[in-house]
């Protein structure tokens, strides 16, 4: 059982069917009142965190397609590569504050 965002009303589907106006989520599969015709995910922590990395993933996707030679000439490779060399725990250092900081919300 799901509840209206805006009633704060349950919206309970018997059987497998959706009462009128309401949706399945597209995160949780639960029911929901969407608040336009395009909201595909409920309001949920969860779904919105959901939502988003498959709206990055299909953005990125789009970027990628448009972008092929990004980074691939052999002076951004070298580049890169000696960046890398010069600060080589920067992502470790970088992974762990991102984890520390999700822990905090």
């Amino acid at each position: 059982m799901a509840r209206d965002p805006r009633k704060g009303k349950s919206v309970s589907a018997p059987r497998g069917r959706l009462p009128e106006g309401a949706k399945a989520c597209r995160g949780c599969g639960g029911a929901f009142t969407p608040r336009n015709r395009l909201q595909k995910f409920c309001t949920r922590t969860a779904c919105f965190s959901e939502r988003r990395a498959e709206y990055l993933k299909r953005y990125m996707d789009v970027w990628r397609r448009r972008h092929p030679d990004y980074w691939k000439t052999e002076r951004q490779r070298q580049y890169l590569s000696s960046w890398r060399k010069t600060h080589p725990n920067y992502f470790k250092k970088w992974r762990e504050k991102q984890k520390r900081l999700r822990r905090k919300h």
